[in-house]
């Protein structure tokens, strides 16, 4: 069965790639994890390139984390 033309799998698939870069933050302990998931889900849907700036962000190095290694 659908929803409105979307599939199960579809609809799970598309919510795994839409908080992906929460999950990328949580994942690396980001310093800015706080900033990256309410940019990821406030601004995602609504404006489209937050889910851009997110997910950039949740994949730059975090310097302070690296120094201390």
């Amino acid at each position: 069965m659908g929803m409105g033309g979307f599939s199960l799998f579809e609809a799970i698939l598309f919510t795994f790639i839409y908080i992906l870069p929460s999950i990328i933050a949580l994942k690396k302990n980001h310093k800015d994890k706080l900033w990256i998931i309410l940019i990821n889900l406030f601004l995602g849907l609504v404006f489209g390139v937050g889910w851009l700036i997110a997910l950039a962000w949740c994949l730059l190095v975090d310097d302070k984390r690296q120094r201390s290694d």
